[in-house]
């Protein structure tokens, strides 16, 4: 009798993430142009709605990207430090 959650466990246990942070920030380097929005992660990863939001929210608390709401979309871009170190 199992939980019915088929997603992959490490050696300790712990859920493996499908879809690490640095995964995430390749998005902006396979989309055309300087920004993202959350639907380009949705087509780019095959994941989510709700995945991709909350990916772009936590590196935006970590620092790594910058967002601005309109209406009911949220544009997101590389912070200045971030950009630079991509090149």
């Amino acid at each position: 009798m199992g939980s019915g959650d088929d997603r992959e466990h490490n050696e300790a246990g712990h859920f493996v993430e499908e879809y690490p942070l640095t995964v995430v920030m390749d998005v902006f380097d396979a989309v055309e142009g300087p920004a993202i929005i959350t639907a380009d992660v949705v087509d780019e990863l095959e994941c989510g709605r709700e995945t991709a939001r909350q990916k772009l929210l936590a590196l935006e608390k970590e620092g790594r990207i910058k967002g601005r709401k309109k209406g009911r979309v949220t544009l997101w871009w590389p912070a200045d430090d971030e950009a630079e170190d991509n090149g």
